[in-house]
């Protein structure tokens, strides 16, 4: 699959981990571990959702420009939309 490196940096993250760039965002300030940081491609940051169907990547869909959560509600609402 073909990710997009610029301006889309949390759908970049969320295809590339297969998981919601929350998670990212919660091992660093939750959980203390900074390790993250220190990954290449890294968004640390709600609004990055990966679109997994059968197991597989199919997509992602990413969203910036307002507070965290309000991007990654936005992103919920388009990711619930295409399943």
């Amino acid at each position: 699959m073909r990710v997009p490196r610029n301006g889309g940096s949390c759908l970049a993250t969320a295809a590339t981990f297969r998981r919601e760039t929350k998670a990212f965002e919660d091992a660093i300030q939750l959980k203390q571990n900074y390790y993250a940081l220190t990954l290449d491609g890294i968004i640390a940051s709600r609004g990055g959702i990966p679109l997994i169907e059968a197991g597989k990547i199919i997509g992602a869909i990413g969203c910036s420009g307002a507070t965290g959560s309000q991007d990654e509600a936005a992103c919920k609402v388009g990711a619930a939309t295409v399943k």
